[in-house]
This record gives structure tokens, sequence and C-alpha cells, in this order.
């Protein structure tokens, strides 16, 4: 649909049509009434009369833009979006949505759920291990053997549980339970740094793999994202819009998981060669 502009006399021959665009065009009077198009824009354009009141917007394109939930156009068309209107300093990114700034802390949250998921079945792995030791090996102990073995299945078990319990706490994204998990790998870290200056090459190499891997955990606890989600606004957003965290896609989930499928597997293998 053409715009009615406004127009001035700029003779008794010529009036001055000037276009949203900024164009300014000398059309003949006797086009008065009738429909031009802007050479610059392409905008169709109706001259009015004289001194004619500008016809406002179409109401149509800020009724679309509250349709799509858009902030509210101005009152020129072919204004550039709100967005682009200045230039943004140089190096800032420009803002994301809320919806992909969640999807990102969805993403670490699956990582950190990941870490918690299997720091909860190292440790009922080790008190299944402590308890099948009090079990079947404690007594064919005797004497002080066997204190220092019940005593040994007794500290064992306690930290089945503490880790039991630090697993829970990571995967319900309790800042405690991450800092203690930074100590722990810190420590591992410092195990494998005497590892790499005392074992052989083929050692070396074992504790510089897992060393790496336990960096790249620090990295999803302590990054950008990764610390985000332990924040309090991200926490109190969780519980107002829980939604389930596909863990399993993480590497934090999937690398672990092969492992332990290979040690299975291999397992199996040698009881059944031990068999035959």
């Amino acid at each position: 649909m053409p715009h009615t502009i406004e127009t001035t006399p700029t003779s008794e021959e010529n009036l001055t049509v000037a276009c949203f665009c900024g164009r300014r065009y000398a059309v003949p009077r006797r086009l008065s009434g009738r429909q031009i198009r802007c050479g610059r824009c392409k905008t169709a354009l109706r001259v009015g009369p004289a001194q004619a009141k500008r016809a406002p917007a179409p109401r149509g394109i800020d009724r679309t833009a509250k349709q799509l939930g858009a902030p509210e156009a101005s009152n020129d068309p072919y204004a550039p979006p709100r967005e682009v209107q200045r230039d943004r300093p140089q190096g800032q990114t420009p803002p994301t949505s809320k919806e992909f700034m969640r999807d990102r802390d969805l993403t670490a949250e699956g990582h950190v759920m990941a870490m918690g998921l299997w720091t909860r079945v190292w440790g009922l792995l080790l008190g299944l291990g402590a308890l099948a030791f009090v079990v079947f090996g404690l007594p064919k102990a005797s004497g002080a053997a066997a204190a220092f073995l019940l005593v040994g299945a007794v500290f064992a078990l306690g930290w089945a549980g503490f880790t039991i319990l630090l697993g829970t706490h990571l995967m319900g994204l309790r800042n405690w339970a991450r800092i203690v998990f930074a100590v722990l790998s810190g420590l591992q870290l410092l195990n494998f740094g005497l590892q790499l200056l005392t074992e052989p090459f083929p050692q070396k190499l074992v504790s510089l793999i897992v060393a790496a891997w336990v960096c790249a955990q620090l990295w999803a606890l302590f990054g950008e994202a990764g610390a985000r989600v332990f924040q309090p606004d991200y926490q109190a957003r969780r519980a107002r819009d829980p939604r389930s965290v596909a863990f399993w896609w993480s590497p934090f989930f999937i690398v672990p998981a092969v492992l332990l499928a290979l040690f299975v597997v291999g397992a199996l293998f040698v009881v059944l060669r031990l068999a035959v």
C-alpha cells in the first residue's frame, strides 16, 4: 500500500516530495494524488496535496513485531533494527538471547551432573569392594593382621560413603561439592606430577593422559559456563523451570562409560580363559 507523503510547494509548477529514506524529489504539481516510486528505497509513495499531513507509519509492522516478541518498532518503518542503530564497542560480543544462555547452562550442567554421577559410581564400587573384603577376606586373617585389615576396611567404607555423598551433592550443583572435588583433583594432579618425575616412559604417558582429563574436569567446573550453574540466580531459575538434562551426551559421561565397558569385557575374557 503506497504511503501519502508530505509535500511542500517549491514553485507554482513543482512540489517537493520527501521520502522516508531522506531522498527528496521535485514533482510536478499535476502529479498530486498520484503514485510514484522512490529511486533509492523503491518505496511506493502517493503524492499528497501541498502541506498535507504526513500519514503515520503502517501499524501492521508494529503488530507483527509484538506478535514475534520483538521490541516495539519506531514510527519510521525503514529505520534499522534497534540492535544495529549504534555501533558496538570493539571487541564486545553481541548479546545472546535468554534461551541461548539457558541452553549453554544446560550443557555445562550436564557436564557437572556426569562428573557427579561417576563420583557416586566409584564410591559405590569402593563400598562394595570393602564389604566383599570384610566378608571373604577378613575371616582368613588373624591377630594383628586381622585388626589392621579391619581398620582398612572401615576406612574404605567411610571413604566410599563420603564419595557417594560428594557425587550426590555435585549432581545437585552444590558449590561446596565443587570446591571439595577441586581439592581432591588438585591432590591427584600433584601425584601425577610426581609420577612424571619418577616413573618410566609408559607410566608417564598414562599419568599425562589422566592429568589432562583431570584438568578438563576442573575447566568444566570453574570455566565461565561451568561456574554459572553454581550461581544463586541459576539455582533459582533451575528451581522455577526444572527440566531434564541429557548428561549422557557429555564426554565426561561417555569416556568413563566406554572405559568401564572395556574393563568389564576384558575381565570377563580373562575369567573365561582361566576357567578353560
